[in-house]
């Protein structure tokens, strides 16, 4: 007689014992397996391809055949894994599953198709919550020191995570900091303190390891974030009638001098515009001189609105300023 064993899949096994779970008065057999899944949400989504944990408990070495259906249709084909007698738990992935009910994983051995174990489950539509560090996608360094500090997204909350960590590495100088939280504190925070002498350019944050409070593997976000030098513009507008001289003054960070000098040479972009919600038209493009500074004189009766554009280059990040004259 074929001895099969249901685990629902509102009842999940945090610790793989060889009881069955969900069926009032059944007993599992020690040659029996159980099979579970956990994920730190309890759920599974779109997408899953589990894995779904098997406890062979004492089951016989050997292979064995699993499969996911949905109603009568294959959901997942059949694979094989094989038990070498040691080792009770065996995580086991299928194809991705998309949103649906009624999912049943099936597993059976090979020979004699008696050593059987069922796990009915559902699939929700979205994708899994994932636990996300959240901080600055650009930086600017105006000193010797930058703070960039980092937050947990509201992921880590939904998905129990009580601890997560990245590894910040420049994409061609490597490892540079890492970001650490312990707890599930949704205030948590961590600090990279970033000093001016190192690289420039973008940075990737590579998971580390997030586990939730049942020690589950939780997803990690995997942002980047542009290092670049400050820089400031000032713009001045001087009427006299109907005339109107800008004047802009341009520096930027220099990390050898630990402090704002003169941006010398630079193209600084002038356009006005007659009203807020107006187009900006394009007045002149100047060059600043040795201490970053350039003027323009345009004719004007009635009240505009100036601005000064300067492009950022590979190292030090643009700047923008306005002025109503």
């Amino acid at each position: 007689m074929r001895k099969r064993f249901v685990a629902l899949a509102g009842c999940l096994v945090a610790t793989f014992a060889l009881v069955l779970v969900g069926v009032p008065g059944a007993q599992a057999n020690t040659d029996d397996m159980v099979v579970s899944f956990s994920t730190p949400t309890g759920n599974l989504y779109a997408g899953t391809t589990g894995p779904f944990h098997v406890d062979f408990g004492s089951a016989l070495a050997g292979d064995y055949r699993y499969s996911v259906t949905r109603g009568a249709t294959t959901a997942s084909a059949a694979r094989t894994a094989s038990y070498a007698g040691t080792g009770a738990i065996s995580q086991l992935a299928t194809s991705p599953l998309p949103a649906g009910t009624g999912y049943l994983f099936h597993i059976e051995d090979t020979a004699t198709a008696t050593h059987v174990a069922d796990l009915s489950f559902n699939v929700l539509p979205g994708a899994a919550p994932t636990c996300s560090i959240v901080l600055p996608s650009q930086v600017r360094v105006t000193s010797p020191k930058t703070r960039i500090v980092a937050r947990k997204g509201s992921g880590c909350t939904a998905t129990h995570t009580t601890y997560a960590a990245w590894v910040v590495r420049h994409v061609t100088a490597g490892y540079a900091n890492t970001y650490i939280f312990n707890g599930t504190s949704a205030s948590t925070t961590s600090t990279w303190t970033r000093y001016d002498d190192e690289p420039t350019g973008t940075y990737q944050l590579v998971p580390q390891d997030a586990l939730s409070t049942n020690n589950d593997v939780v997803p990690q976000n995997s942002p980047r974030i542009v290092v670049r030098f400050g820089s400031r513009l000032a713009l001045t507008a001087h009427r006299s009638g109907k005339h109107v001289t800008l004047r802009t003054t341009l520096t930027r960070y220099v990390p050898s001098a630990n402090r704002f000098k003169a941006w010398a040479s630079r193209s600084v972009v002038l356009s006005y515009r007659t009203c807020t919600t107006c187009a900006w038209h394009r007045l002149r493009v100047r060059h600043g001189d040795a201490h970053g500074v350039a003027s323009y004189s345009v004719t004007a009766s009635a009240k505009r609105q100036y601005r000064a554009v300067v492009g950022a280059t590979a190292t030090i990040w643009g700047s923008t300023a306005s002025v109503r004259r």
